[in-house]
């Protein structure tokens, strides 16, 4: 399991060249603290990485990084989710994620 997840954790580094790579780094973070604090499963952690990697390549397309992003950015992506007929549990699993994500970086 902990070596599974350190391949992970160094895909995302290297697959960073795509957004910030401080954003990489908060990432794994966060994600670290997460699966410490909260014991949460290996699949919803990997939920977690999925839902924040794709909002930071979103923002990247419009020069905003994962660590500035403002409400109205999030806002947007989920719009954005919306419309390509992401289902409703997809959208509240990536709202989770974001609140407990900029939570953490107050």
């Amino acid at each position: 399991m902990r070596m599974k997840n350190e391949l992970k954790k160094s895909a995302l580094i290297n697959r960073a060249e795509t957004f910030d790579a401080r954003a990489a780094q908060e990432i794994e973070r966060f994600l670290d603290a997460a699966w410490m604090e909260r014991r949460l499963s290996a699949n919803t952690i990997d939920a977690y990485r999925n839902d924040l990697v794709s909002l930071a390549r979103w923002l990247a397309g419009s020069k905003v990084t994962l660590m500035r992003a403002s409400r109205a950015n999030l806002l947007a992506y989920i719009d954005s989710r919306v419309a390509i007929g992401a289902s409703p549990h997809s959208i509240a699993r990536q709202l989770s994620t974001y609140r407990h994500f900029y939570r953490r970086l107050d």
